[in-house]
This record gives structure tokens, C-alpha cells and sequence, in this order.
């Protein structure tokens, strides 16, 4: 399947370049990500996943904390991870977990429910979907039950340390 393609303009350059690119190379988190989010998304530029990754470790690297939303897309959602990258995902969404972030909680619960850089676990899973208790992961567990994958009655120990 290959993506549409769009017609990009000078006037779409220019706004990329004075909105984000200059704010960016001169050091602003908040720009580093939405450049990234840019490179990911299309809109304003091509997608260019490389540049994304480029720029999202950099707003990371600065201390945007809006990166753990880039990561999970640009690392799961699209199949252009080579093994390497995986891994940095993988490691990116468990330091980040480490320190009690929701969000790279139901990630992981994500990962191991679906096999996705790590070995496919169903009791991690649900253990990473109890832990975060946010909306997605709700939902998750609702998909598992309704699937049979697991039933409220057997409940993991949602304070086990996941490795």
C-alpha cells in the first residue's frame, strides 16, 4: 500500500521552516517536538521518520515531556523500525514506566499483549494495564475480556516489578 502523495508548496516550507525549524535549531524544546510531530504526522512536510526520531530525542534530550507521545507512533504504529530502533523503544518506554509514567505503562501492556519487541505475555500485560489504570488501558482490559484473554477474577499482583 503506498501513502497518497501530496503537493508541497513553498509557502508550506516557508511556515515549516520560520515556525518550527528556527525555534528549534535555536534550542526550544516545544518546538523540537512539534517539528517531530510534523516529520511524523505529514501536514506542512513529507513524513520522514528519521527526522521525527532526530527530533524528538532532541526535545527529550532537552526536557520536553511530550516526547513519550512521539515515541510510542513513531516506534510501534509504523513498520519502518529496524531492530535497533526497537530496542531503543523498547528500553525508551521501560525507563520511562520505571518512574511510574502511565502512559509507558499501558505501552508496555500494549507491547506484551501484542508481542511487540518483547515476548508476548498475557498476565504482563494485564499487569501493565492494572498498574496504569488509565482510560486506554481500561479499554485493553475490556478488549481481553471480551476476548477471553483474561477475566477480572484472576487478578495479577498489580505491584509486581515488571522486567
Amino acid at each position: 500500500m503506498s501513502l497518497p502523495v501530496k503537493e508541497y508548496g513553498i509557502q508550506d516550507i516557508f511556515k515549516m521552516h520560520e515556525w518550527l525549524e528556527v525555534p528549534a535549531s535555536n534550542g526550544d524544546p516545544e518546538s523540537m517536538y512539534f517539528l517531530a510531530r510534523a516529520y511524523l504526522e505529514g501536514g506542512l512536510v513529507p513524513i520522514d521518520y528519521y527526522r521525527s526520531e532526530l527530533w524528538a530525542k532532541r526535545a527529550d534530550a532537552a526536557g520536553c515531556k511530550d516526547t513519550r507521545y512521539v515515541f510510542p507512533w513513531l516506534y510501534r504504529c509504523f513498520d519502518h523500525s529496524t531492530a535497533e530502533s526497537v530496542e531503543a523503544a523498547v528500553q525508551y518506554d521501560f525507563q520511562h514506566a520505571q518512574s511510574g509514567d502511565r502512559w509507558a505503562l499501558h505501552v508496555i501492556g500494549d507491547r506484551y499483549r501484542f508481542g511487540k519487541g518483547v515476548e508476548m505475555d498475557l498476565e504482563k500485560a494485564v499487569e501493565c494495564f492494572l498498574r496504569s489504570g488509565d482510560e486506554f488501558s481500561q479499554r485493553d482490559l475490556q478488549e481481553m475480556y471480551d476476548a477471553g484473554e483474561w477475566t477480572p477474577e484472576v487478578k495479577p499482583n498489580p505491584r509486581k516489578v515488571i522486567s
